[in-house]
């Protein structure tokens, strides 16, 4: 498998203030692999955060897409990411999403990574489902 495939998995990252999680997920929402480390976005200046995300790509290659939420996409992570204004559906959270490039990656930031990823991936009656949690 290989970017751009259908079949490919994709990333998610909880990345906040503190800690670093990453999940690759296959496409029938499958965990297939995660990588937690000490290093949230206050710790890391913008060459520690590209070497954190060129090591997630280097883990998992042949992932079609990278997806990040939380403290990188607020104003100490890499870009600011819009609030949406509630009531926001998901077509609106998806609407959000930031494109980015981190290092030489390309990487989706988005505001909440559970139902992006639901909008984005959904195949048939089966759905991504990500649990992230908030610590």
């Amino acid at each position: 498998m290989s970017p751009g495939d259908d079949r490919a998995p994709i990333v998610g990252i909880n990345w906040g203030s503190s800690n670093f999680r990453a999940y690759l997920i296959a496409r029938d929402g499958a965990l297939l692999d995660h990588h937690a480390e000490p290093s949230g976005v206050v710790g890391l200046d913008r060459a520690g955060m590209a070497a954190l995300v060129a090591a997630v790509a280097r883990r998992w290659p042949d992932a079609a897409a990278r997806y990040a939420s939380g403290m990188i996409g607020s104003n100490v992570g890499w870009v600011e990411v819009p609030y949406a204004e509630a009531p926001a559906g998901r077509a609106e959270l998806a609407r959000l999403a930031v494109p980015a490039t981190i290092g030489d990656i390309p990487i989706v930031i988005v505001l909440l990574l559970l139902l992006v990823m639901i909008e984005l991936h959904r195949r048939g009656n089966r759905i991504v489902l990500l649990c992230v949690s908030a610590s």
